[in-house]
């Protein structure tokens, strides 16, 4: 018959209890065209922002003790200038440096302990810049040679300098920081026993270096977003090419009609199992299923029926493997295939008759057949792991394949399990499939 035909049969003919669902039909379809991944959705500013600040918080909280333990360490170092600079009041400067870098490093540490929050990190490490500061500033100050120490006023822009770029605060502490630090050395300056050019010229340099140096910060913030949002907009593109690889891996390994697994998929499953077989003993059957008289079904009811037909196959058979963990999937054209590890015969042919019973059950109407039958029913074929000299992943298909042929031979509607003595299953016997009536 045409494709007219089994059309005009359709609508004289509603399908009758058993054929497939609408639901059942839509679920393959879904299983088809379902895109390969979620479209992405755009973040807005605001929830950029809120993560930019999370990871901000998270880098300036691992960054706190490795940054002000290497700021102590380099501020106790300049001892050493202390003693050639200002050798008259170096020792009180150097218990400066030592009782501020110890204090802040105790505090760092019991913060951390505590698991304070990151913002109280951010407040030790800028007090340590501020009283690391005045700590060796007042003493300093005290020095007999004012000349000498007024020059030496000007390495406090370099707590100016830690608190804009060393330390990755926000830009809002950071510049509270520094502007302190500001302060500081104007009000120092002023009373500082010097010229007015000298004021002048370190005043200007002061706010030169402030400047600069907060501008610095500035942007090195604003490049810290961009690099951020870079990363990010790297990290979905890789989760979407991942989820995409996934999803069309899926799709090459998926039936594109009944959603089942494909024959590629099966039989990479199938060199697992007979790989497990071969080394561990896991021992598994491989049975074969063919939908009886499907040829003169498709001709009768045409092939959007048929469809469905091994679409309510497929999914009754899926429902009923999944009871015996096993794998099922479409070996090709009314063909399925399930393999399924077990460990004794009894169990295979159990399950080789539930599937039988399973497609009878769902009585599908087929009234040109012509065994007396009017509903789709289905042969079964299978075979079982056995030890044997030379055996080979094929050799349990083709034993599956012969239990199947003896089934149909047997008259179809029926399990048979592939048996090495019966020499109506041996490879010497004759071709079974001649024995077979034409489908």
């Amino acid at each position: 018959m045409g494709a007219e035909a089994g059309k005009e049969f359709g609508a004289q003919n509603p399908p009758t209890r058993g054929f497939v669902s609408e639901r059942a039909s839509s679920r393959s379809a879904d299983t088809v065209d379902v895109e390969p991944y979620d479209p992405r959705q755009e973040l807005g500013a605001a929830e950029l922002r809120i993560l930019y600040r999370a990871e901000a918080l998270a880098k300036r909280r691992k960054d706190a003790r490795p940054g002000l333990w290497i700021a102590v360490v380099i501020y106790v170092l300049f001892s050493v200038s202390d003693l050639l600079l200002i050798p008259d009041v170096a020792a009180y400067t150097i218990t400066a440096r030592f009782a501020v870098g110890l204090t802040a490093l105790l505090t760092l540490e019991a913060q951390l302990r505590r698991g304070a929050a990151t913002e109280w990190l951010d407040v030790t490490c800028a007090a340590a810049i501020i009283f690391g500061y005045v700590g060796w500033l007042f003493p300093a100050s005290l020095g007999a040679n004012k000349e000498t120490v007024a020059y030496y006023m000007v390495f406090g822009t370099i707590f100016m300098m830690s608190a804009n770029l060393f330390f990755t605060f926000s830009f809002k502490v950071s510049i509270i920081t520094s502007t302190i630090i500001l302060c500081i050395l104007y009000v120092v300056n002023y009373f500082l026993p010097a010229s007015l050019t000298y004021k002048m010229v370190f005043g200007t340099f002061y706010v030169s270096c402030f400047t600069f140096t907060s501008y610095v910060n500035w942007k090195l913030n604003e490049e810290r977003y961009n690099v951020f949002l870079n990363a990010l907009e790297a990290k979905i593109q890789h989760k979407e090419a991942t989820e995409r690889g996934k999803a069309l891996l899926r799709l090459s390994r998926t039936d594109p009609l009944t959603g089942l697994e494909n024959r590629r998929a099966i039989d990479e499953k199938l060199r697992d199992y007979w790989s497990d077989w071969q080394k561990l003993g896991n021992s598994f059957a491989a049975i074969l299923i063919d939908v009886d008289f499907f040829k003169k079904f498709n001709d009768c009811y045409g092939h959007q029926e048929g469809d469905r037909c091994l679409i309510h196959v497929a999914n009754a058979l899926s429902d009923l493997i999944k009871n015996y963990n096993g794998s099922i999937g479409r070996y090709g054209g009314e063909e399925f295939i399930v393999l399924a590890r077990m460990d004794k015969k009894d169990q295979v042919a159990e399950l080789a008759e539930a599937i039988c019973r399973t497609v009878e059950t769902l009585a599908i109407t087929h009234e040109l057949r012509r065994d007396g039958i009017s509903i789709v029913t289905a042969s079964v074929g299978a075979a079982f792991t056995r030890t044997q000299a030379g055996a080979k992943l094929e050799k349990i298909i083709h034993e599956a394949d012969r239990a199947l042929y003896l089934a149909k031979a047997s008259g179809r509607n029926c399990a048979r399990l592939f048996d090495p003595t019966d020499p109506q299953s041996s490879d010497e016997s004759e071709n079974l499939a001649a024995l077979l009536n034409p489908t």
